[in-house]
């Protein structure tokens, strides 16, 4: 077993699973690190355990502008008087304890681990300068995705050295509701004129960077000649009104529903099972993984430095489809091309999560490496 430290910058209540999955793990004995009550306005996770709470330290942070955490308090200290074996470190340039306690760690020769995106492939110079800089410090890293990893090993990386972890969501309860939702073969939506028709759905913040308008004016365009789809669109942000606004006409005629916020699982899936496609005009995120997770194809676009990592999970005609970022033509083209397609997209879609993008498979992948390294050390 290995001792592990882990240090993070918050804890949001989707990574739970994952966190349970790694403090449950008979090879690490791992003690997370993270600052609460963070101004994100992400919600917050939490464990009634007790001897789940004994390993998790609370630790403050200075904040910059309220989205960036900058210096953590106690990591310096922790780095160079607590015993452990390993250390993880969140791979965020901007928190500078960081980059000091990563340094004290090697110093002590400890095994040093960051989890990141790794490379964006869009950086600017000097933003390239610095990010490489900083992940020199680790021994070794875990990215999100295989873009990631092949920019880091075109960055003089060692490709033994960084490692493809993916991400994951709250996979055993989403398993269950896929598996009850399988059975029932039941219809969920009522919101519409024609319910008989195929629905695509959106599920995230109406905020600028989603580009939701290019999907409404794409599925008005899809429309124009003969109802062919619904809409379905799923959250709330600062661009709800120009939204509605935009699309007042569908919303008249039953063909486009603002269903509001929604966190509750039971009814994200019956929408996301129901729907025939997730769409996001802008970057997806684990939205696609949320969807994967249901048996529902993604749509998205395809300029993958603009793109969250998740995104590489969609498989051209196979789990979903791309279109050219920004044109409205060519998403409209994906949309007809998910109505007129034969392809059993649940079963791909699927087998996919349960391979990879889990919290189980994620903690094997720490468990292989870390303890493996530990050994070797030895």
């Amino acid at each position: 077993m290995t001792k592990l430290y882990i240090f993070t910058n918050i804890f949001p209540l989707y990574r739970k699973p994952l966190w349970q999955e790694v403090l449950n793990s008979e090879s690490l004995n791992a003690t997370f690190h993270y600052t609460e009550n963070n101004p994100l306005g992400i919600k917050e996770g939490f464990f009634e355990e007790d001897f789940l709470q004994k390993k998790i330290v609370k630790i403050n942070s200075l904040w910059f502008s309220s989205k960036f955490i900058y210096w953590q308090f106690g990591v310096l200290f922790r780095c160079l008087l607590h015993k452990y074996d390993s250390i993880l470190f969140l791979g965020e340039m901007n928190i500078l304890s960081y980059w000091i306690g990563a340094l004290i760690c090697r110093i002590r020769k400890k095994r040093v681990y960051f989890w990141s995106h790794g490379f964006y492939g869009n950086e600017s110079s000097f933003k390239y300068f610095f990010r490489k800089l900083f992940y020199k410090i680790a021994n070794e890293h875990f990215v999100y995705e295989n873009r990631g990893r092949n920019l880091m090993i075109n960055s003089s990386f060692i490709p033994q050295n960084v490692h493809v972890i993916y991400n994951s969501l709250d996979y055993k309860n989403q398993k269950l509701l896929f598996e009850k939702l399988i059975n029932k073969k039941e219809k969920s939506f009522t919101f519409f004129r024609n319910n008989t028709l195929p629905v695509f759905i959106y599920i995230g913040r109406l905020i600028e960077s989603k580009k939701v308008d290019q999907l409404i004016h794409a599925f008005k365009n899809v429309n124009k000649s003969n109802q062919i789809c619904n809409l379905l669109i799923v959250g709330t942000g600062p661009n709800e009104e120009n939204l509605k606004i935009l699309a007042k006409d569908e919303i008249i005629s039953k063909t486009i529903h603002f269903y509001g916020e929604c966190y509750d699982e039971n009814i994200i899936s019956n929408f996301i099972f129901n729907s025939i496609c997730t769409v996001s005009p802008g970057n997806i995120g684990l939205t696609v993984i949320n969807s994967f997770s249901y048996g529902t194809p993604a749509i998205t676009h395809n300029n993958f430095e603009n793109q969250m990592p998740e995104a590489e999970v969609i498989k051209e005609g196979i789990t979903g489809f791309f279109f050219k970022e920004n044109d409205i033509l060519s998403l409209e083209r994906a949309l007809i091309d998910m109505i007129n397609s034969k392809i059993n997209f649940k079963a791909e879609c699927r087998r996919v999560i349960d391979r990879f993008y889990n919290p189980t498979y994620q903690v094997k992948i720490l468990e292989s490496i870390m303890v493996n390294k530990l050994k070797t050390n030895d």
